[in-house]
């Protein structure tokens, strides 16, 4: 990635197990992400997932690819 490249918010999520999960998915597809911690006064500790901007329709496919995977292994179906 060059280092001009902008990055682009890809989801904000309140911190927990998905903040892990999530960049975990991207960087398995090659796809940069950057966290940064935010903190809002009535809603507590978020993190927001980045991705450079000609990334995002990648970033938003292995997310959609990663849920129909995890859905098909909690019905059983392989196809």
């Amino acid at each position: 990635m060059s280092n001009r490249e902008e990055l682009v918010v890809f989801m904000t999520l309140p911190l927990g197990v998905e903040e892990s999960i999530i960049p975990g998915v991207l960087a398995s597809r090659g796809i940069p992400v950057h966290l940064s911690e935010r903190y809002l006064a009535r809603q507590g500790r978020y993190v927001e997932i980045q991705v450079p901007a000609s990334r995002l329709e990648d970033a938003r496919q292995a997310l959609d690819d990663a849920k129909r995977v995890g859905e098909q292994l909690e019905t059983g179906d392989e196809g």
